[in-house]
């Protein structure tokens, strides 16, 4: 095993690094590190900010919810099918699919728990 490292090396790598991509989504959220173009959002109030991130729930949430049924699908389909890399090492790829399922529905649940905490903020004006 690691006299011939190159047989397994770089696809538990991918594995690794898909898991940490995965996953991390719903930490990232939780921290507020996600990515957006602020230009204009630096300059909203933080009502409005608020006001924003809790309309665009909706197409979050319809988007993420398309997602969870497609890759649910296609984990149970590669769950029944045992499927694995067909590489000479040949490790199982359905428990990398079930944490996608497992990472959008975390993901989706972070997204509404900060829904939740802006509506608060809008309507009361004070952070949870």
């Amino acid at each position: 095993m690691f006299n011939k490292p190159t047989v397994w090396a770089a696809e538990i790598t991918v594995f690794a690094c898909a898991l940490l991509y995965l996953l991390g989504g719903a930490w990232t959220l939780l921290h507020d590190g996600h990515v957006r173009v602020d230009v204009l959002h630096s300059r909203f109030s933080p009502r409005t900010k608020a006001i924003v991130e809790t309309v665009t729930f909706i197409p979050f949430a319809l988007y993420i919810t398309m997602m969870l049924w497609a890759t649910s699908k296609y984990a149970w389909q590669s769950i029944e099918l045992r499927e694995t890399t067909m590489t000479p090492w040949d490790p199982p790829i359905y428990p990398i699919k079930v944490a996608m399922v497992i990472a959008l529905v975390m993901l989706l649940l972070q997204q509404a728990a900060k829904v939740v905490r802006d509506m608060y903020f809008i309507f009361k004006g004070e952070r949870l």
